[in-house]
Parts: C-alpha cells; sequence; structure tokens
C-alpha cells in the first residue's frame, strides 16, 4: 500500500498535542520538538519507499499545522549589511586568509546555503564557466545523504567575488579522494559543529557582538536582505531551497542569471553599507 501523508499530519497533531512538564506548569510540545520528529519521519518513510518500491514518499508535501508554526522561538538574529561586510573583511585576517574557512564562510554568506549542504559539496558540482553551483547533497555527523533538506537538488546564483574565492580556495587546497570541497583532516565531511569555534573568531576579529548569532544567521542575513530587494521572489525562493517539489511543479525554475542577480544585489547592499569591505575593493578588479 502507499503510504500517507495523512496519517503523518495526524500523528504529528497528536503528538503537538501533548502536554510536558516544565518548571511548576505544564506546556504543549513546542515546535522544534515536532520538527525534530518530522524529520526523523521524512528519513524513515524515504527509506521505506526506496526499499519498497513505493510509489509516494509519505513525508513529501506533509506541512506542520498553523497551531504548531506558531509555537516557533525567537526569530534567530540576522547580520546588518554593515555587519556581513565587516565579517567577511575579517576572512582576509592573517589567521583565516589562508584557511578552507575563508571558502567556506564565504560560500554561506553569499548563497544562502545550508551549513550542511555546503559541507556536502563537492569540487565537480563548481561550474565557474556556467556561474552555478549544484547543491543535491547534505552532510550530518560525517554521513553524507544524496540530498537535500527538501528532497530535491538546486542551483543558487554564483557572484563573481564568490568565484574568486572559490578558484582560489580550489587552488591552495588538493582534492581528495571523495572530492569534498570542505573536507575534514580525513578526506571525510566535517561535522557542522566544527564551524562554531571558527565563526566566532571571525566575530571577534570583525568586532560583532550581536548575541545569538550563529553559522547559520549567514541564511538568515541572504534570506532577509534578499527579501528587502526582491520581495519572496521565485528566484530567491529557488536560490534558498524554499519551493519544494510540489511549487517547482507550477513554476518554471528561475534561470541562471536571475538567481546570480539575487547574490550581486547582496553585495551592492552589503558594499553600499560598508564601503571599506573587502568586497569593495579586493574583488573589483582594483
Amino acid at each position: 500500500d502507499e503510504l500517507d501523508f495523512r496519517a503523518v499530519e495526524s500523528f504529528l497533531d497528536d503528538f503537538a498535542s501533548r502536554r510536558k512538564k516544565g518548571k511548576g506548569k505544564k506546556e504543549l510540545v513546542g515546535y522544534s520538538e515536532v520538527r525534530i520528529h518530522l524529520v526523523y519521519l521524512r528519513r524513515i518513510t524515504k527509506r521505506m519507499q526506496v526499499e519498497y518500491g513505493l510509489p509516494i514518499w509519505a513525508c513529501e508535501t506533509v506541512r506542520l499545522s498553523k497551531d504548531v508554526r506558531r509555537r516557533r522561538g525567537k526569530k534567530r538574529p540576522a547580520f546588518t549589511p554593515e555587519q556581513l561586510g565587516a565579517f567577511l573583511e575579517a576572512l582576509d585576517h592573517a589567521d583565516f586568509k589562508e584557511t578552507s574557512w575563508r571558502g567556506l564562510f564565504w560560500i554561506l554568506a553569499t548563497t544562502g546555503m545550508r551549513p550542511a549542504e555546503a559541507l556536502a559539496l563537492r569540487r565537480n558540482r563548481i561550474d565557474f564557466e556556467g556561474g552555478r553551483i549544484i547543491v543535491n547533497a547534505s552532510a550530518y555527523r560525517g554521513e553524507v545523504r544524496e540530498t537535500t533538506k527538501t528532497g530535491s537538488a538546486r542551483e543558487p546564483g554564483m557572484a563573481p567575488e564568490l568565484a574568486d574565492v572559490l578558484r582560489e580556495h580550489m587552488k591552495r587546497f588538493p582534492t581528495l579522494p571523495a572530492g569534498f570541497l570542505f573536507p575534514a583532516r580525513t578526506g571525510g565531511t566535517r561535522g557542522g559543529d566544527t564551524l562554531r569555534k571558527p565563526f566566532k573568531e571571525v566575530l571577534k576579529i570583525a568586532g560583532i557582538t550581536t548575541e545569538g548569532l550563529t553559522p547559520y544567521s549567514l541564511r538568515n542575513t541572504f534570506n532577509s536582505i534578499g527579501e528587502s530587494l526582491f520581495g519572496s521572489s521565485l528566484a530567491l525562493r529557488d536560490s534558498l531551497g524554499h519551493v519544494g517539489a510540489d511549487m517547482t511543479e507550477l513554476y518554471n525554475r528561475t534561470t541562471t542569471e536571475e538567481r546570480a542577480e539575487i547574490a550581486v544585489g547582496i553585495l551592492g547592499v552589503v558594499r553600499s553599507a560598508r564601503p571599506s569591505s573587502v568586497t569593495s575593493d579586493a574583488y573589483s578588479g582594483s
């Protein structure tokens, strides 16, 4: 029999309606806990689809109810354009200029890619001639999954500045057998936790003291600046991977040029906010 997505949604609603014991009071199960359950159910049902040759993936169209979505915690903070310029400039500090962190944080900041997706990137997924980055895998605790969070590949735009950074990165670091762009010392993938320490060090160099910033904040920043420039455009959603398989069928996919325009536009905002930033001189041919 086919797996029924309605059964999955019903299970999640039942779980969300439970109450957990808090400090002296009972609270409904939070959004993050329900979301974690959905993540695990996605993995299980996807494997079942493949193993049993089922025509449908039960979690492909599952959506959490509005009531559950309202329980989201505090919104993750994002960089201001000026802070993002300072962050990118700090990556040229002596402590980071010749490290792989420079390329990794640049790609997170200028594509809106999820850290797990960037850690799973292979060198042959970078197409300099076509101006494309093919995102079709994600890494979690050293395990590479040949799929993204939404279950479909995408191609965020590549600004010329990012292309220059990646060319330099690939010259500096030799190809390892697995071919990952940002490999661990063993040649496999890094864990997401390994980004925290260097990220904090870059923040310190840049003089950024905003609390709550994480590597994922670079994605939030890409989204917030992109929305201020282009609204909730299809090209922006396509770049971020917010367009699910069901939405992709309703629209024509955006062009490489349209997605690159978003990345270039975001860096333009950064230059305006911080004229002395590395993004305004080191990569402009001056």
